[in-house]
Parts: C-alpha cells; structure tokens; sequence
C-alpha cells in the first residue's frame, strides 16, 4: 500500500492506495474507504492537456478531527491511519494521564499516543506491526481504583 499526504486549499488529507492494477482501485483517504475507477481515455500525447479546478473535498467533521480520546470515554482510538510500532503498556496495567500508551507510524513519522486520563488498561485491541485504520479502536480504559474515586469525586494525591 502506497501512502500520500494530499493538501488540497490548505486541508491536508491523508491518502492510502492499495493496488493500482485491481479493478476497482481500493482508495483510503484519512481513513475513510473508497472505491475508485479509473476509466481510459485518449493517450496522454494525442490529446491537449486541459486542467480543471476540481471540488475540494468536503472538510472533516469536527468529530473526525477529534484527539485520539476524550477524558469523558473508555475508548483510545487510532486519530490517523498508520502503523503501530510499539506498545508501551499492559491489558491490566494502571496507567496516569498523558502516559504514552504506544507508537504509531503514519507517514514515516512517529507519533506518541498517550492516556487521555488516568485508568486501567482492560483490553489492548491492537499488537505490534498491525496497520490502522482512523478512529479504530486501540486501547479500552476499565474501572480501576482511579475511575472508582473520580466516580465518588474523591481526587487521589501521588
């Protein structure tokens, strides 16, 4: 799969693309699957090149540009589509807020996730080497101590 970073009117888009001999061509842009068409037309060299302004795509919803979490949910999902290389924590482990939960690559850079708040690891969805999809989900928070307590209002002192 070949991996781009598109910017069309200063919005960037992250594009992946499977096969370009497959009919039709598996397209995923920030994440999002499509399936594209390419249909043939004169050669190149025979025909005038002619440029069209073509309509940007239709800018993300606000959701979509959402952090990997929010405090307010049990769920750590993927914010861009990329590999993960490294996974820093344990299914049970007690983990602070803003610890780095693991690596994920997406376009040859490393980008950390971290814990949106503290909790407990209940399950690791992804393994290392597993490619990613956006808004995937990585990482589920469970009911440790922490959550008990900020459940009560109690604040726990370290």
């Amino acid at each position: 799969m070949k991996s781009y970073q598109i910017t069309i009117n200063d919005q960037s888009y992250a594009v992946e693309i499977e096969d370009l001999s497959a009919t039709p061509i598996r397209v995923r842009v920030n994440g999002e699957l499509f399936s594209v068409k390419l249909e043939e037309g004169p050669p190149a060299a025979q025909s005038p090149l002619k440029l069209a302004r073509a309509a940007a795509p239709a800018p993300l919803p606000s959701a979509a540009r959402s952090p990997a979490a929010s405090p307010n949910t049990n769920i750590v999902a993927a914010p861009m589509p990329g590999v993960i290389m490294d996974i820093r924590v344990a299914a049970g482990q007690e983990v602070a807020r803003g610890q780095e939960l693991c690596i994920l690559e997406a376009m040859k850079m490393r980008n950390s996730l971290r814990a949106p708040r503290a909790g407990v690891i209940a399950e690791i969805k992804v393994s290392e080497g597993q490619t990613v999809g956006h808004g995937e989900a990585l990482f589920v928070f469970g009911r440790g101590a922490s959550q008990a307590d900020e459940d009560r209002g109690e604040e726990q002192f370290v």
